[in-house]
């Protein structure tokens, strides 16, 4: 009873902070970790305990729903009147035009902030996709020497696929890190939940760069088309990441034989140390760095990419460098050092 007095206190304080959207997005990655303990309840023949336990999460969910009805309800009521209420114009083609010709938001609409590849790299290299539209440089940075600002400046150096940002998201390399050697020091369900929860918020966070699922999703969950920037779910991600660390480094703590984790010490060092090296050597052989506004920076657009450049190299050098004194400390602790 502790554990559902604890999920009602946390849900309630949850739908106190108004905002729906991430409520929802938190919603659906609980319903993977609800599956998962589903399937193994199944296969120890203990249903009847899963579906006990289940009633009483949805009683205490109702009460913390209630705790905050009289912002919900207002908001429901006002949203019919808005774009994301009833169409009030018809659609004269096979897709509408716009929110006020559909039920919910327009797909084009409710995705033009949505993440690219390029974005996901940034929730481990900070400076992946260039930073923020209007970046903050000194006259010593590359772009500032090249063009002969003395003196602090803004820069378009994002290069990423959101419309405009002043930085995509990002997790911290130790977390990220410790996240990966997580997937392999940890066992049991709720690892399985948190990498099919980050794994489904990284997807979604995609939008119209991966239409075929988002869109579906868009179609059929209920609701899901009343919101729009689908790159905010990251808000979301960023509770399960350093989580899966947390468990990773707690089960070195607890075991007596700690040189077994030195085998998931060297594979995430190798999968994550070996991506960030990557990039740090021959990134600027694998994109163009370019962007869709750099026409209006064409007399400084050989600088501008070589900024952006810079950039990433310098950022995934950071990367690569923070990965190794993190596992070298690891390592450390598992030999006894």
């Amino acid at each position: 009873m502790l554990s559902s007095a604890l999920f009602g206190i946390g849900l309630g304080l949850n739908l106190q902070s108004n905002h729906p959207q991430m409520t929802y997005y938190l919603g659906l990655s609980l319903g993977i970790l609800v599956v998962i303990e589903f399937i193994n309840k199944i296969k120890e023949r203990d249903v009847l305990n899963f579906a006990k336990s289940i009633g009483v999460l949805l009683i205490v969910a109702i009460l913390a729903l209630g705790s905050s009805a009289s912002k919900l309800w207002t908001t429901y009521e006002y949203g019919k009147d808005t774009m994301r209420g009833a169409p009030i114009l018809k659609s004269t083609g096979d897709t509408p035009a716009s929110s006020s010709e559909t039920d919910g938001l327009e797909w084009t609409y409710a995705t033009q902030w949505s993440n690219g590849y390029g974005d996901l790299l940034a929730t481990f290299i900070p400076k992946a996709v260039g930073g923020g539209s209007g970046e903050w440089l000194d006259g010593n940075s590359d772009l500032g020497k090249a063009v002969g600002q003395r003196r602090e400046f803004q820069a378009p150096t994002y290069w990423g696929s959101l419309p405009f940002t002043s930085g995509p998201a990002y997790f911290g390399i130790v977390a990220f890190f410790l996240f990966v050697f997580g997937l392999f020091a940890v066992k049991g369900p709720v690892k399985w939940w948190l990498l099919g929860a980050v794994l489904l918020t990284f997807v979604m966070s995609l939008g119209k760069n991966m239409e075929g699922f988002n869109k579906l999703l868009f179609d059929t969950l209920p609701l899901l088309n009343k919101f729009r920037a689908p790159s905010s779910i990251l808000s979301v991600t960023a509770i399960f990441i350093p989580i899966l660390g947390i468990l990773g480094i707690s089960e070195i703590l607890k075991s007596t034989n700690k040189e077994t984790f030195l085998k998931p010490l060297y594979i995430s060092a190798g999968i994550l140390g070996g991506l960030c090296a990557m990039l740090w050597i021959g990134g600027s052989s694998l994109f163009d760095f370019s962007s869709q506004g750099d026409a209006n920076y064409q007399e400084i657009i050989d600088e501008l990419l070589k900024q952006r450049q810079s950039m990433l190299a310098s950022s995934a050098f950071r990367s690569f460098a923070y990965i190794v004194l993190v596992s070298a400390v690891i390592w450390a602790f598992l030999k006894i050092k």
